[in-house]
């Protein structure tokens, strides 16, 4: 696919709110020359400290006797490779992010009593369920089952069956369910009126295929138990090819109730690295399944902010990295913006099931990954995009010279520029990086396919691979050769105003930094006038004369908003400065250009951009 070269055409010719001449230079000439730091609701920057913000280590009181829980072994959250190194975790109650590890001298016994704790709670339940007969014809079923599965044997016929009896009680009979299924995953239990029928679980048998005994076990007692907000992770695997087959195994059979992702581990360097995949039950099959007999009382999800610093790192590698490290999925990470690569950011974050103490104990290892992690507390919700005032810029401009054939002093064009654009503002332009940076696709052709209902154009347009060989179009390339989704998806790295009257215009009842302009979507107006028509003729142009901006297959509406056409950067300040590794030549008025930058700091609210600011300051496009 060629360049869309109509895109910058089309971005290049967007007008200026000022007359001034302006000005040349280079930003981003690396990270450090762009610091974006965010502004919260309460036009704090995230960035600093308050007392809010201070990290507290709450002592964890023990609980009175009457309420004290019995010890018991929890491997559900466990990787293979924890568990083969004996880290596993012990349990005090219902919530992972109570759990704490447990001294390496103390671990092998753990485990074993963890174990024989475990099997007490089975022989009790069959003791006190099931007669004496009944429970040793039950391991003499499991037994030939087992026995024919190693053997290789195949199952000719039906699958046998082998009935408990009838179990009249139902809370009796959900912990026999459980019970047997816990202590053979490779038998089900169904149910017919009142009687518990046994038979082999041929699924079980299908995903030993594919990974280790162990591994298929643990994977049915994970999927058994339902235990809300925890993980199963199967063995690190470097075949790119197998992960796929597991993946595919995992959510044809049960891909209504959990989801799977793909991590890799934390040897980014290597050109093949190790990647685990992770299941994890989807929410809905939480918030409506049934509460067994000995469920704890419901707990309140847990959520602990942060502000994240990264430098020249994409925000979504930035958060699949913390992840990994906290043991959840990037879905349980939220935020109010999105953030540049090429720069140093602060952004405010919340990550549901991590405690403050968690968060902490991981502040080392991501400076190696070139971030840091500031003002950890505990919070009581998610944040939202869009939940913040507005965000800080200081930014570094180098190479500064006049435009061409301007002879008249560059210090007075910077001068001049910057407070023409303090005082009259910027057109409020969506920058280019809204419409991504790529050359051959970008996200309003995407958008424009979506709402005609164009599915395959967008999915293709979607994934048009760039020329660049990173993981992101490697897999778009492979989509391009093959149109395999879903092994392209395993190889990814997820106020209104007013209409203004010729009345209102004449008794200029309105200034034109109150002025706004619909964001296309099904809940505006458009003005009845030149504008509106050229909405009209635009809508036209694209065949969305009658488009009502619902995307059914996606369960997608756009409701549209308004935007307001200008906007003023606030707290404006800027400086001259010299790049300290070169002599500075200096004639009066004169700038050496080769040797001094321009460091300009402002503040904008929420979804404006600096490239655009920048733009109108120095007419000159990025």
């Amino acid at each position: 696919m060629e360049e869309d070269t109509d895109f910058r055409i089309r971005f290049n010719s967007l007008c200026f709110i000022t007359d001034h001449v302006g000005f040349h230079g280079t930003i981003k000439s690396s990270p450090s020359d762009f610091v974006v730091i965010e502004i919260d609701e309460q036009g704090q920057l995230v960035n600093k400290a308050s007392d809010e913000h201070v990290y507290k280590v709450h002592k964890v009181l023990p609980e009175p006797n009457n309420l004290a829980k019995k010890p018991k072994l929890d491997l559900q959250n466990v990787s293979f490779e924890e568990r083969s190194n004996q880290e596993v975790k012990t349990s005090a109650g219902c919530s992972d992010d109570d759990q704490n590890y447990e001294p390496a001298s103390e671990k092998a016994d753990t485990i074993k009593d963890g174990i024989l704790r475990g099997e007490k709670e089975h022989l009790d339940v069959f003791g006190s369920l099931l007669d004496e007969k009944t429970n040793e014809l039950l391991n003499q079923y499991a037994g030939d089952i087992k026995e024919k599965w190693n053997s290789k044997t195949e199952l000719i016929g039906p699958s046998p069956e082998f009935s408990l009896g009838r179990i009249l009680d139902k809370n009796q009979r959900a912990t026999l369910h459980s019970a047997v299924r816990q202590k053979f995953p490779f038998l089900i239990t169904v149910g017919k009126n009142s009687e518990i029928v046994v038979k082999p679980n041929l699924e079980c048998k299908e995903l030993c295929h594919l990974v280790s005994e162990e591994e298929a076990f643990g994977f049915f007692k994970y999927l058994d138990a339902r235990k809300e907000n925890s993980k199963f992770t199967f063995k690190s695997d470097t075949d790119k090819e197998h992960r796929k087959a597991v993946h595919h195994f995992v959510n044809k059979k049960f891909g209504n109730l959990v989801e799977t992702k793909s991590f890799p581990e934390l040897n980014y360097g290597a050109d093949n690295p190790n990647v685990v995949i992770t299941v994890r039950f989807r929410e809905k099959a939480h918030k409506h399944k049934k509460r067994s007999l000995h469920e704890c009382p419901e707990r309140k999800v847990i959520h602990t902010a942060f502000t994240l610093r990264k430098e020249n790192l994409e925000m979504f590698e930035a958060v699949g990295f913390l992840a990994i490290k906290l043991g959840v999925i990037p879905s349980d990470f939220s935020y109010a913006g999105l953030k540049d690569k090429k720069a140093i950011t602060y952004q405010a974050m919340v990550v549901r099931k991590v405690t403050p103490e968690r968060l902490k104990n991981i502040e080392k290892e991501l400076e190696k990954k070139r971030m840091n992690i500031l003002n950890i507390r505990s919070v009581d919700d998610s944040l939202r995009l869009g939940q913040l005032k507005g965000n800080h810029f200081d930014i570094v401009i180098r190479n500064l010279k006049n435009q061409i054939n301007d002879s008249t002093s560059l210090r007075e064009r910077i001068l001049e520029a910057i407070e023409n654009v303090k005082n009259k503002g910027f057109v409020n332009y969506y920058g280019p990086q809204r419409f991504g940076m790529g050359r051959k696709v970008h996200t309003d052709q995407i958008g424009l396919a979506l709402l005609k209902s164009e599915m395959v154009k967008a999915v293709k347009l979607f994934l048009t691979p760039e020329d660049s060989d990173d993981p992101v179009n490697r897999a778009k390339k492979y989509f391009l050769q093959t149109d395999d989704a879903k092994g392209t998806l395993s190889l990814m790295p997820e106020f209104k105003v007013h209409l203004v009257t010729e009345e209102d215009e004449s008794a200029n009842t309105y200034a034109i930094h109150q002025v706004v302009l619909p964001v296309l979507g099904y809940n505006i107006q458009y003005p009845k006038n030149k504008v509106g028509q050229w909405y009209q003729e635009v809508l036209s142009r694209d065949g969305l004369q009658t488009c009502r901006f619902k995307i059914p297959p996606l369960k997608l509406n756009v409701p549209g908003c308004y935007r307001k056409i200008l906007k003023h950067p606030h707290n404006l300040s800027y400086q001259l400065i010299e790049d300290a590794d070169i002599d500075v030549k200096k004639d009066g008025s004169h700038i050496d250009e080769a040797t001094v930058s321009l460091l300009i700091s402002f503040d904008l609210d929420a979804s404006c951009y600096a490239t655009v600011c920048l733009r109108e300051i120095m007419k000159h496009d990025f």
